[in-house]
């Protein structure tokens, strides 16, 4: 671990401990297959201590950022030994005996870029007299299969060895004989790999990069082993034979330098140096994570974004980046930034570097090399734990709501660009969490500088002045003043959802009670099942996916049921309270006046609205947007759109929804909105029968519930109007469940006709301006309209899409505890086999 000992910026100073510095925030670093390694350092160390017996105060570090670095070497490795050309090298040289092969290899390594077809075009216009092309390309095809077929197990440590071995070999020559360019790559750049350091112990050649000398007594001795090639000439000469490998070792020692190692030295050395790297692989591929870390993850590499094998995305850090070194863990340290060292889109890293830094420190040889300096070291761990900090704010926010009222709920309140705080009574802005503009990133800016529809996170139990820099309660904390002006919430669905309780991958330790609805007018109906019925299977992924709310307005229904039934972190965010328009307008949308401030102009608005909040609790992707009914699809479409515009990886789970209106007609959102309130108290009340024998003649008298176009079509049958709330309570009167006072349902139905409503106004003149780019997965009711949401699907995203289908119709594919089983599986292998397409 390397502790960040120097003085933290003021927005992460909480995070480094009290004033005596007894607790210090710390940064894990790992390189190569010494990740693994480095991750389980990190989840050992992310709780900090307790406090000896006796002691005021604890001590020791507690472990924020998990920062891990590429080898480059490996990475090009795996890169070119799945190249064409490399492959057939040898192969078209035992063919054409008077083929330059220098200039093979150049050609290429330029036709890199252009991929496969190009190179394998290339092999085929080399074809020996007598042999017609188009036999010469069957078998040069033949050859490339047989070549990829090298995978698995034994094709990774393979690879590994070789990188290691050029390491020693580079770190003897630099030792014994002069640098080849100068000394001055060694002390800027990364150019070993991990397992160079343990060959120190193992006998003379074990030496990092000493900057000696060769006098003139040794200049013989120096020129007794042959110089050192290039790398990729080196895995050339050792992919010629793989298939011996007591030849590879052969091969190897022509760099012994004989003068300065003896050769049971070297033999000592190089058998070390191949035990620690096959343990290394070995540790990493029998890895099993039995805890997420729960800190800012860094992923830093160099790899072009135009390589055809490892270019740099979350996919391949999910595939293992190179050899299997991420692959154990990688689903656990989700969202992870992936850092490209080239990359001006990184302020922290990019202000520090030029292209002729860059050149000057990469050897004149073409090995690969990670020219990472300490002061851009400084700014990636600076810029991590900063976004920590305001992470971990919010889950101790989430956490102070759910000990002191039993709700896992953070409320989200309107910000004033005027006084640069939240609105509460009077203006005055009591019990905010002030966030600067320069702490929420380009898309809060512009929403705080367009609109008041913009929101700042605030603490359900602390005041302004009980805040300390990174949302830690400092002092006494003072109660909430609520604000009068609408607001929404962010909402933690399920138990995995890390609010300082620690989440084991395994199961979860600690627990919540579940929540009831903020709005105290529907607590009578908006309840959920106890949460002994939560699944307790391992988390699969720490990937936070964000549920928009439904047509209810909300996320705590039957959107959270299915969130306990997912293996990921899953949050919800819940509709504001708008201030709309009266019931007798809203009956002709074309005669609404002006809406007040806090009423969203279109669905585009709001999404950006959504976008903003998402990304003041998830500061960086990938990003995991999913909705559970037609208008929350849409909406989560909308937001989804949002976050792909301002450069952010996303992924799309649409259930049972389209993400534009689709060809067929929707069914009005005020019934669906009804619909799943009374599919809610059904579960609920199924629920409560079960666990207390008081109540079986409740649930033996609830009927049951049709489906949805049953429902809708007797409450048209009988005259209800969408838009008219008196319609719809003497209509839905027969499915009030008995449970539910007549005053608590009359509530639910103002709500959904008020609520519903506008997403009926704001969806209807909606038109998507951009497709969607990213990964999505729609899970669709085998039905006409699962076949239109597909097509709409289909229309309005560009990237791939997954469909998959739940043995349900449209409406109920939550309804019961087999369908919201089926569902909860589908959403976990979409997600998982997204983060693969990222």
């Amino acid at each position: 671990g390397a502790a960040l000992r120097r003085p933290p910026p003021p927005t992460a100073a909480a995070a480094c401990g009290d004033a005596d510095g007894k607790i210090l925030s710390a940064a894990v670093i790992g390189v190569g297959f010494a990740a693994a390694v480095a991750y389980e350092v990190a989840v050992q160390l992310q709780t900090p201590p307790p406090p000896p017996a006796g002691s005021s105060g604890g001590g020791g570090l507690s472990a924020t950022v998990l920062l891990l670095l590429e080898d480059p070497r490996l990475r090009r490795c795996c890169e070119v030994a799945s190249q064409p050309w490399f492959q057939l090298r040898d192969w078209v040289a035992g063919w054409r005996p008077d083929l330059d092969l220098t200039e093979f290899a150049m050609v290429g390594r330029l036709l890199e870029e252009q991929g496969h077809s190009a190179q394998m075009d290339y092999v085929g216009g080399l074809a020996p007299p007598g042999v017609s092309r188009a036999e010469w390309d069957l078998l040069a095809e033949e050859q490339a299969r047989s070549a990829n077929g090298r995978v698995g197990y034994g094709w990774e440590e393979m690879q590994y060895s070789w990188t290691v071995l050029y390491g020693m070999v580079e770190a003897l020559h630099d030792k014994h004989c002069p640098r080849r360019d100068g000394g001055g790559h060694a002390s800027a750049a990364i150019t070993t790999t991990t397992t160079t350091a343990y060959s120190g112990g193992g006998g003379s050649g074990g030496g990092g990069s000493s900057s000696s000398t060769v006098g003139a007594s040794g200049a013989a001795a120096v020129a007794e082993f042959s110089a050192l090639p290039a790398w990729e000439a080196f895995l050339l000469d050792l992919y010629a034979l793989m298939e011996r490998p007591e030849a590879q070792l052969e091969y190897l020692v022509r760099y012994r330098p004989a003068a300065f190692i003896d050769e049971m030295s070297w033999d000592t050395t190089v058998r070390d140096l191949l035990w620690t790297a096959s343990y290394l692989k070995s540790i990493a591929h029998t890895h099993k994570p039995e805890a997420p870390f729960l800190g800012e993850t860094v992923f830093l590499h160099a790899a072009p974004p135009i390589a055809s094998v490892i270019s740099g995305s979350v996919r391949d850090f999910n595939a293992g980046w190179a050899a299997g070194a991420t692959r154990s863990f990688a689903l656990l340290v989700q969202p992870v930034r992936m850092v490209r060292l080239h990359d001006a889109s990184v302020p922290a890293v990019a202000e520090a570097l030029d292209d002729s830094s860059m050149e000057s420190s990469a050897p004149p040889t073409g090995s690969p090399i990670l020219a990472l300096t300490t002061l851009q070291l400084q700014q990636l761990l600076s810029e991590a734990v900063n976004c920590y900090s305001r992470v971990a704010a919010i889950r101790r926010q989430l956490a102070v709501t759910m000990t002191t009222s039993g709700k896992p709920l953070l409320p989200l309140v309107p910000c004033s660009l005027s006084t640069g705080g939240t609105e509460g009574p009077g203006g005055g802005g009591g019990g905010a969490v002030q966030v600067l503009p320069s702490d929420i990133g380009p898309a809060h800016v512009g929403a705080i500088a367009s609109s008041t529809l913009s929101y700042v996170l605030v603490g359900s139990g602390t005041s302004a002045k009980d805040v300390s820099a990174d949302g830690g309660t400092v002092g006494e904390s003072a109660p909430l003043t609520l604000p009068t002006a609408p607001s929404m919430t962010l909402a933690a669905l399920n138990r995995l959802c890390p609010m300082g309780q620690i989440i084991r991958a395994g199961g979860v330790a600690g627990d919540h009670q579940p929540e009831q609805s903020a709005d105290s007018s529907r607590a009578a109906v908006l309840r959920m099942p106890p949460a002994g019925g939560v699944a307790s299977g391992p988390m699969q992924t720490s990937q936070p996916v964000w549920f928009i709310h439904d047509e209810t307005g909300c996320t705590t229904g039957i959107v959270r049921g299915l969130a306990e039934l997912l293996q990921l972190p899953v949050y919800g965010i819940n509709m504001p309270d708008f201030a709309l328009p009266s019931a007798a307008a809203s009956k002709s949308p074309s005669a609404v006046p002006a809406p007040p401030l806090l009423t969203p102009p279109t669905l585009t608005r709001l999404a950006e609205v959504y976008g903003a909040a998402v990304l003041a609790v998830q500061p960086h992707g990938p990003f995991c947007l999913a909705a559970t009914s037609p208008y929350g699809c849409m909406l989560a479409f909308a937001v989804a759109a949002a976050l792909e515009q301002q450069d952010h990886a996303v992924m799309l789970v649409l259930l049972d929804g389209p993400p534009c209106p689709p060809a067929t007609a929707l069914v009005d959102p005020v019934y669906c909105s009804l619909y799943e309130t009374l599919l809610q108290q059904a579960i609920y009340d199924r629920s409560s029968a079960a666990t207390d024998a008081d109540a079986s003649a409740i649930g033996a008298a609830v009927p049951p519930l049709p489906d949805l176009a049953t429902f809708v079509a007797t409450l048209q049958s009988r005259g209800a109007v969408p838009e008219d709330a008196g319609s719809l309570l003497s209509a839905s009167a027969s499915f009030r469940p008995p449970s539910v006072a007549p005053e608590a349902w009359g509530a639910v139905v103002h709500s959904a006709v008020h609520r519903a409503g506008l997403m009926r106004v704001l969806a209807s003149s909606h038109r998507p301006t951009a497709s969607f780019q990213g990964p999505a997965a729609v899970v669709l009711p085998e039905d006409r309209y699962g076949a239109a949401f597909l097509a709409a699907s289909r229309q309005c995203c560009d990237g791939t899409v997954t469909a998959l289908t739940l043995e349900c119709r449209h409406g109920t594919a939550l309804a019961s505890d087999e369908g919201r089983r089926a569902a909860a599986a589908a959403v976990m292998e979409a997600v998982c086999e997204m983060l693969q397409m990222l």
